[in-house]
């Protein structure tokens, strides 16, 4: 446990200098066109049970043919018959100084999302970590962070996930992105 702790706190500070050196980027580029595929990544954690609602409510407000969403699951429990699934993570794909032993991973991360979507409720260091690598335009959570994670933060609740979307859908057309 004693190098757990270690590993944690390395990853803390990776954390911390992802967002320092963060490029932020405009969120509305010059030749923006609103009738394209929006392409969002989702961050949940598995205990939630958040992904059906989340996902439905998505394709509901956007259309299905106007989103494109990946998602990147955070499981507590890791076992044999989980490693074969591209879609997860846990601490154990975690090195040190905050590096991603999974190749699906780093390609998440290195992913140009128009929107991130961090639905988990509490800080969680490996979709924290995923989050600041992010090359997302525009980081949204529904939690507030003390590092500065997130670009916009919406409070809701887990199980308000219509609300969420619809705030978000709000916030992405007041900034011309859906």
């Amino acid at each position: 446990m004693f190098l757990g702790g270690l590993k944690e706190k390395s990853a803390r500070r990776a954390i911390e200098k992802s967002i320092q050196h963060r490029e932020r980027k405009a969120a509305l580029p010059q030749a923006f066109n609103l009738k394209r595929t929006l392409h969002i990544g989702l961050l949940i954690q598995e205990d939630d049970a958040v992904y059906e609602p989340i996902t439905q409510a998505l394709k509901q407000r956007l259309g299905t043919e106007n989103a494109s969403i990946d998602v990147v699951t955070y499981v507590s429990s890791w076992s044999k018959e989980k490693l074969s699934q591209a879609n997860l993570i846990h601490e154990s794909l975690l090195g040190w100084r905050g590096d991603l032993k999974s190749s699906a991973l780093h390609t998440f991360v290195n992913t140009p999302f128009d929107v991130l979507l961090c639905y988990y409720p509490d800080a969680n260091t490996p979709l924290d970590l995923l989050a600041s690598k992010s090359k997302a335009r525009l980081v949204v959570g529904i939690q507030d962070d003390a590092l500065g994670l997130f670009d916009l933060v919406i409070h809701t609740k887990l199980d308000e996930a219509d609300v969420f979307v619809k705030e978000l859908y709000s916030y992405l057309s007041i900034l011309k992105i859906a």
